[in-house]
């Protein structure tokens, strides 16, 4: 899957609605950031919620690409460890 433009507040409610198809399938899921400009902390709340949907199901989310605000948001967050090594590809 692939995410353009913003992961904002004002994005984040459409993001989870066009998603929401991907938990229904099978397999991990691969999250493509390459083309978000912007993510705030209601964008690292959403990813939070996928990893962790997806984790109820045994699966895993791969976050490719993500842009530097990402690890600034979680570290500041606590919530870094949500992301580990395996869950982050730069």
């Amino acid at each position: 899957m692939v995410v353009k433009g913003e992961l904002t507040f004002d994005t984040v409610v459409d993001a989870l609605r066009q998603a929401s198809p991907l938990f229904g399938t099978q397999g991990d899921v691969k999250l493509d950031l390459r083309s978000v400009k912007r993510i705030d902390s209601a964008g690292l709340s959403l990813l939070i919620e996928w990893v962790r949907q997806l984790r109820r199901q045994q699966r895993r989310l791969t976050v490719l690409n993500p842009p530097h605000q990402l690890g600034r948001l979680a570290k500041i967050s606590g919530v870094n460890d949500i992301f580990s090594v395996d869950t982050i590809v730069q």
